[in-house]
């Protein structure tokens, strides 16, 4: 969290455009007078322990936080005596994944082996439980979200691919490989926030309509595997990362593919760019964040959206 903090304290966002605060989603009773006082429009919910690895390591705080903690939105939203739109952000490995090169689609089973998967998977089913029971009938919005694997600046996450490749670099260590042939929907993380928007604003308008389940996953029909994406990074940008490959002891699914035909036919909205150009901006951003050009995420932001 050190390095978020610092990027967002860098910025002009923390003094004149955001009101920042910080609370436990697992904490019904701060979270209810958080959301009280503000009177959001619009809820994202993105709080959650999202990663594989650290699911295997503490399986309870993964079930605690991602199925308990949307629980506690939810059950606050249902209580409030105003209207607001709620997005639900999951994951693209909230799918019953049996490892075979299945293109997901949004009405597909859900499941997981692991406990983050599994995680996801029942946060999906009981925002659909809420939004049936509570609130269709108030005509008030409520999406879940499942995006593919998101690349760009300040991940710091250990056991993702380009953080993990950023601390090779810079700190001129090894890289370990997991899973060298497992392939993702790679994508770009303004291309996800940019659904991410537009389909809140389908939502509020038309909350009936637009309320449910969405894919957003990269639009090149190529599938890339963890290697390919080191490789890339290697022969692209005269990096040499040392590499070598582990054997993993713990389950990952294979291969993840989304569909998002209907995120393009409702929204009009697809993924714009390349995993080359998306690459690109990502390297970018980790190089300029240590010449200390802490305001690379907003140049960004404004180039994407020119």
């Amino acid at each position: 969290m050190d390095n978020k903090k610092k990027i967002f304290n860098k910025t002009f966002l923390n003094k004149t455009k955001c009101k920042f605060n910080y609370y436990d989603i697992l904490d019904y009773n701060s979270l209810l007078k958080c959301i009280k006082n503000f009177k959001p429009n619009y809820i994202f919910h993105l709080a959650a322990q999202s990663l594989v690895i650290d699911s295997y390591k503490n399986p309870n705080l993964t079930f605690q936080t991602n199925i308990n903690g949307t629980i506690n939105l939810l059950e606050i939203c249902k209580k409030l005596n105003f209207k607001t739109t709620i997005l639900i952000i999951t994951s693209d490995k909230c799918y019953l994944n049996s490892n075979n090169k299945k293109i997901f689609n949004e009405d597909d089973k859900l499941g997981g082996s692991d406990p983050y998967s599994s995680s996801k998977a029942c946060a999906e089913i009981i925002s659909n439980s809420y939004y049936e029971s509570f609130f269709k009938k108030k005509k008030i919005g409520l999406a879940t979200l499942r995006a593919g694997n998101v690349i760009g600046g300040n991940d710091w996450s250990k056991n993702r691919i380009i953080p993990d490749i950023i601390r090779s670099i810079y700190k001129k260590k090894t890289l370990v490989i997991r899973n060298s042939k497992h392939s993702r929907p790679w994508q770009f993380i303004l291309d996800v926030i940019f659904g991410y928007l537009i389909l809140a604003t389908k939502v509020k308008l038309r909350p009936s309509f637009f309320s449910g389940s969405w894919n957003f996953g990269p639009s090149y029909s190529k599938i890339y595997s963890v290697k390919n994406i080191v490789d890339k990074i290697n022969n692209t940008y005269n990096f040499k990362v040392r590499s070598k490959i582990k054997k993993p002891d713990l389950y990952e699914a294979k291969s993840l593919i989304l569909n998002s035909k209907k995120s393009k036919k409702y929204l009009n909205w697809r993924a714009k760019t390349s995993l080359d150009k998306s690459l690109t901006y990502t390297m970018q951003w980790y190089k300029e964040y240590f010449k200390k050009n802490y305001s690379i995420s907003l140049q960004q932001i404004k180039r994407y959206f020119k």
